[in-house]
Order: C-alpha cells, then sequence, then structure tokens
C-alpha cells in the first residue's frame, strides 16, 4: 500500500513539474506573440500606414492623418463657398430692402408731395423699382459674357449706391420716381448674374444649399427695411424718408467693397476666354486652398 502511495505521489509530482518550469510549448507560444506585432508592422509597411511620430510626441498611422487632412480640406472648401455665395447675395439683400422700404417711406412722402392726390405719381414712385428692373434684367446676359460675372455684380453694386444718393437727395416726386428706376436696374442685373455666379463657382454637390442664399437675404433685406422704418418713426421722425432711403447705401457700399477686395470671377467665364492661369488661381481661392489638386478645366465644369 505504501509502495502504490508513492508512484501515485511520483505521477501527480511528474504532471505537475511542466507548470512550475513551463511547459516546453511556451517558448514556441512567446515567439508568436512577440512575432505577432513584426509582422502586423511589415503589413502596415508595405500598405504605406506605418504608425508615424507627430510633433506632439505620439504616434498617429498615415490613414488617420489623411482623414483629418481631407476633414480640414473639406472645412475649407465650406468656408470659401459659403463666403463667395454670400458676398454675391449682398445684392439680393439690397432687392429686398428697396422692396420694403417704400412702404415705410409713403408714410412721410405722401403728406409732403399730396402724392394721395397724384395716384399716378404715387404709382410710378412705388413700382420704379420694379420698372427699372426690367430693363436691367434685359442687359444682364449680355453684360455679364462680357465684363464677367464679378464685373457685373460690381457694376450693379455702383448702380445701387448712386440709386440710393439719388433717392435720399430727390427734391420732387418725378426725381424720386426716376430714381427708384436706377435702383431697379441694380436689382435686375444682380437678380439675374447671382444665381449664375452661385451656379458657376459653387461645389457640384453644395450648389442647391448655396443657391438658397439669395433668397434667403432677400427676405432679410425686407425684415430690415421695415425694421430700419419702424426705428426711424419711433426714435428720429425728423429724419423722415430720406434716412429711410440712405440707410440702403450702407449694404451697398458694403457689397461693392465685398465684389472689390474679396470676390473671384467665376472660373468658367475665364476658361471661356483661354484664361487658364487665371481660372486655376479663381478656382484655388473659391475651393480655399493653395495648391491645385484637380484641374480647373474639370473643377469648373463639375
Amino acid at each position: 500500500m505504501h509502495t502504490t502511495l508513492a508512484v501515485l505521489v511520483g505521477v501527480w509530482a511528474t504532471a505537475l513539474e511542466p507548470h512550475r518550469r513551463g511547459s516546453p510549448l511556451s517558448p514556441l507560444r512567446q515567439s508568436q506573440s512577440t512575432a505577432a506585432p513584426r509582422v502586423a508592422m511589415v503589413a502596415m509597411r508595405d500598405k504605406g500606414d506605418e504608425p508615424r511620430r507627430t510633433p506632439g510626441g505620439s504616434e498617429q498611422s498615415p490613414g488617420v492623418m489623411r482623414a483629418a487632412t481631407a476633414a480640414a480640406d473639406e472645412a475649407r472648401l465650406v468656408a470659401a463657398s459659403r463666403r463667395a455665395a454670400t458676398g454675391a447675395s449682398l445684392a439680393s439683400f439690397l432687392q429686398g430692402y428697396h422692396t420694403g422700404v417704400i412702404g415705410g417711406a409713403l408714410l412721410y412722402l405722401s403728406p409732403e408731395f399730396g402724392l394721395a392726390a397724384q395716384p399716378k405719381l404715387m404709382g410710378m414712385i412705388v413700382t420704379g423699382t420694379t420698372m427699372g428692373s426690367v430693363a436691367g434684367t434685359a442687359s444682364a446676359a449680355r453684360l455679364a459674357d462680357g465684363i464677367g460675372r464679378r464685373g457685373t455684380l460690381l457694376l450693379a453694386s455702383l448702380i445701387s449706391l448712386v440709386g440710393g444718393l439719388l433717392l435720399s437727395t430727390a427734391t420732387d416726386p418725378r426725381r424720386l420716381a426716376l430714381a427708384r428706376g436706377v435702383a431697379g436696374v441694380a436689382i435686375g442685373i444682380s437678380s439675374s448674374v447671382v444665381p449664375v455666379y452661385i451656379a458657376e463657382t459653387a461645389p457640384a454637390d453644395r450648389r442647391g444649399a448655396l443657391a438658397a442664399i439669395p433668397q434667403t437675404l432677400v427676405s432679410l433685406g425686407i425684415f430690415s427695411s421695415y425694421l430700419v422704418s419702424l426705428i426711424i418713426a419711433a426714435f428720429f421722425p425728423s429724419l423722415g424718408w430720406r434716412a429711410m432711403f440712405a440707410a440702403s447705401l450702407v449694404p451697398a457700399s458694403a457689397h461693392a467693397a465685398w465684389v472689390a477686395l474679396l470676390l473671384p470671377e467665376s472660373p468658367r467665364w475665364l476658361l471661356g476666354r483661354g484664361k487658364i492661369a487665371e481660372a486655376d488661381s479663381s478656382l484655388r481661392r473659391l475651393r480655399g486652398c493653395t495648391s491645385p489638386s484637380t484641374s480647373p478645366a474639370a473643377s469648373a465644369a463639375a
């Protein structure tokens, strides 16, 4: 019996020996566990995804860095596209302002010039911008093709400045009607060219959203004209209708400065005239980058 017990104890001790000293397979397993990361690193290096150390000291794979670069490029593209569309659409704000401001101005114009007894003259003053916009719209296409989209927008802003000056300094109803017609010419030109400019300069996947900016600014211009009329009538009644019309000079000046200093020409228009280098420069400004990633012809036609 003692002999049998000794044999069992010896077998049990033999079975536990690999666990105490390490299994014969453990070196192989350790070598496999050490080799796995090396194999993964070789595969990542072959694909160009080997981690790289950033200036901050952390490691990032090129895939992550490429994704971050793409996100930054997309943010610049969105910002540049919105700036261009908003700058061009300031003309639409003027359209809305001139449409709405006449409502408040008539409260002063009618008693001052006796317009209640001259309904035809009152009608000419009210509809002056509409009649002028007909002439502006008729000439917009020829102007946009001749002097460019940017040049036409700049011309419209200058005409709007002249109209605002004439409106605020008019001395009789007929001159008021004429000044309203001048402002209407600017409205007709800009309302025709702004959508064309946005369509030719916006990225293909954002044209719908950016094309809504002009209509938004028309509504904002109408609201602003009501607000200005209310403030003048409530707090500065002595300024009267002249101040209401003169207030249009502020957005008109802002639009002229934006177009002259910040707004690039349409790359499509430049390409149509063989100005490849200028089209490339304009396109890069519109995309918010300093180095071209695609040809201007391909991007402008997108």
